[in-house]
């Protein structure tokens, strides 16, 4: 367990060395469900709340909403839809984007570790004027350590996401899960996150999972 928090930590300094004067500092709460339909067949939602950002509070809402398919004990298929209300930096002006989306997501298990990448395409289509429709590419990959006789579940997440013509975003998360009950599980998490025109941001998460 050491090493692989030694190793995390190195990992990590680059994107601390870069945190300058147009950093920006955010939390993010979410509260997501789930509900298994049949051995294959699962019903997701999720919504989350971002704030800090700026002066006026909130700068970020979303509700999303998703059906999960297993192709395999270690593939699974999702799609769904994203709408997100939006702050605009330049504006102020809030947008309306409606976001559907569709991925592929393959699981494997390394000794005591457990990984995925969630592979997704989404188009986003915004209901205002003033927005730009595009086409969006993200890949994450997640590695989290469920500590054998614990309810802890540490967790890094790496997550790349494009435009056709431009890399949009660079996200790094290290978290970490807490199983409350059978049906109840809380994450904590550090995120850190850079922008394509340099804007960085540190936000502290903190999430709700029902298993339902």
């Amino acid at each position: 367990m050491r090493k692989y928090l030694f190793l995390l930590i190195l990992a990590l300094l680059p994107f601390s060395s870069n945190a300058q004067d147009n950093s920006e500092f955010a939390s993010w709460v979410y509260l997501s469900a789930g509900k298994k339909l049949s051995d294959r067949w699962t019903v997701a939602g999720q919504t989350e709340v971002r704030t800090g950002k700026t002066s006026s509070g909130a700068y970020l809402w979303y509700i999303d909403l998703a059906g999960r398919y297993s192709l395999t004990p270690w593939l699974v298929a999702s799609a769904g839809t994203d709408y997100i209300r939006i702050q605009s930096r330049t504006s102020g002006a809030w947008l309306t984007d409606w976001r559907p989306f569709f991925s592929i997501i393959p699981s494997w298990s390394m000794g005591p570790l457990r990984a995925n990448i969630n592979l997704c395409y989404s188009y986003n289509a915004f209901t205002q004027d003033s927005g730009k429709n595009y086409h969006l590419m993200r890949y994450r990959f997640h590695v989290e350590y469920p500590i054998p006789d614990s309810r802890f579940s540490p967790y890094v997440r790496f997550e790349l996401r494009h435009k056709t013509d431009k890399l949009e975003r660079i996200r790094t998360t290290v978290g970490t899960s807490l199983k409350v009950t059978s049906h109840l599980s809380l994450d904590v998490a550090y995120i850190y996150q850079k922008m394509h025109k340099g804007i960085t941001t540190n936000a502290i998460s903190l999430g709700y999972k029902l298993r339902l």
